[in-house]
């Protein structure tokens, strides 16, 4: 029983690491500033968009990324709400309450709607059993610095964490083992955040660090969020020369409308930002 348990540990160590289903996520905060910065990782076949909500009655404007509109993978909004998830390597199994509804889908949409806090998100998940989030875990964060991990089992808060920045990668936070080394991309982000001053030229250099260059498995956009401003920096395909500087603001007034990212990228865009 002893060697078949180790061997069940041995693999889910190797299995945190692999290189082919990755995605890394990362904020920190100094109070004048509160970033997040996100690599998506996937095909680089995949076409990718954004997709721009203006506010309407009391509901918050966002845009989302992603590659499918209903399964977008995060998004911020109008208010300085940062949303998005990093898939887990193994599931985790639900614990239900039933005294709460399921509530089925993602829930980005949702709280990015209707939320402009990490402790409104927190209280608007609690009522529901988030039933299709047992493989990820989310990474929320506002324009205070506030942030939260969150999976449909477990909440870990920044005033659980005690410190203004964090990661999360592919394996779980709340599970995992302390005295483990669970991920390079995870241990890359930590330790650049916690050594240096939050800034955009930092953010940059841990989306580098962190992207992934394989063949069949890619950083095919990223961003850096800067919520207290209410724009994000994007780029493609692990090109952090090229940026685009995207005020959510201005795209929000052109009302409801999806590019797709690559055509952002071609001297013909017609979309707030620009080349560096």
């Amino acid at each position: 029983m002893y060697n078949f348990k180790l061997l069940r540990l041995l693999a889910l160590a190797f299995s945190l690491c692999t290189p082919t289903f990755a995605c890394t996520v990362f904020t920190a905060s100094d109070g004048r500033t509160t970033l997040v910065g996100n690599n998506e990782d996937s095909s680089p076949s995949l076409k990718t968009f954004l997709w721009f909500y203006p506010g309407k009655k009391q509901k918050n404007g966002f845009v989302t990324w992603g590659v499918k509109e209903k399964l977008p993978e995060g998004g911020m909004n109008d208010k300085g709400l940062f949303w998005d998830a990093a898939a887990l390597m193994q599931e985790i199994p639900i614990k239900r309450d039933a005294a709460k509804p399921d509530f089925e889908g993602y829930f980005v949409n949702k709280a990015l709607a209707e939320c402009a806090t990490v402790d409104e998100v927190i209280r608007l998940v609690k009522r529901f059993n988030l039933v299709w989030q047992e493989r990820a875990q989310v990474l929320v964060a506002d324009a205070s610095g506030d942030y939260a991990l969150i999976h449909a089992n477990y909440i870990i808060r920044k005033s659980d964490q005690r410190r203004n920045y964090q990661a999360v990668t592919n394996f779980s936070l709340q599970y995992g083992t302390a005295n483990q080394e669970p991920c390079q991309r995870y241990n890359t982000a930590e330790m650049l955040l916690g050594k240096n001053l939050v800034s955009v030229p930092l953010f940059k250099e841990i989306l580098s660090k962190t992207a992934q260059r394989a063949i069949d498995n890619a950083t095919i956009y990223s961003q850096i969020a800067d919520l207290k401003n209410g724009r994000f920096y994007l780029y493609q395909h692990h090109n952090f020369e090229e940026e685009l500087v995207i005020s959510l603001a201005y795209e929000l007034k052109k009302g409801k409308h999806q590019t797709e990212i690559k055509k952002l990228f071609k001297a013909d865009r017609k979309i707030s930002g620009t080349r560096s």
